[in-house]
């Protein structure tokens, strides 16, 4: 008997929908999920971040960023973090480049590498070259200096 028929839950939905993702079927992946989006669960930082994910799957920026709105960027260092990479990346599909600008600067004030990447392949693809390079040294001379912890 499936899980998700006797206890409905986060834990649930989430290893189904996140398997169907990955095996590239989004719309598979957005109907298993759907079901969290009203309820208690509507407005937790897992379910809006998933679902934006999910929404970038399927090419739907739009809807993505509509998700990643809901987040409340104050839970968690981390979720300010993915939300604010992902509303950039959302941004930045939609040819909305100076909100993609933004975004990717306020998500790099995280202690994660991600939104720095992704910020200097943003730059690259704007045609700053100079800059981009610039923002993968930060990262490089971090490296240097840090310890095995950091480096994993």
């Amino acid at each position: 008997m499936n899980a998700s028929r006797t206890s409905d839950t986060l834990a649930y939905r989430t290893d189904p929908a996140a398997l169907q993702a990955r095996a590239g079927r989004p719309e598979e992946a957005q109907f298993t999920w759907q079901p969290l989006l009203s309820g208690i669960c509507a407005d937790d930082p897992v379910v809006l971040l998933t679902s934006a994910g999910l929404e970038l799957g399927r090419g739907n920026a739009a809807g993505a960023e509509a998700y990643l709105r809901q987040v409340d960027l104050r839970t968690s260092a981390a979720a300010r973090t993915r939300a604010l990479t992902l509303i950039a990346q959302a941004q930045e599909i939609q040819g909305k480049t100076a909100g993609a600008d933004a975004s990717y600067r306020a998500a790099m004030a995280a202690t994660t590498e991600e939104p720095r990447a992704r910020y200097a392949a943003f730059l690259l693809h704007q045609g700053k070259r100079e800059e981009a390079a610039g923002q993968l040294e930060a990262p490089e001379n971090a490296e240097r200096r840090a310890t095995g912890l950091y480096r994993k």
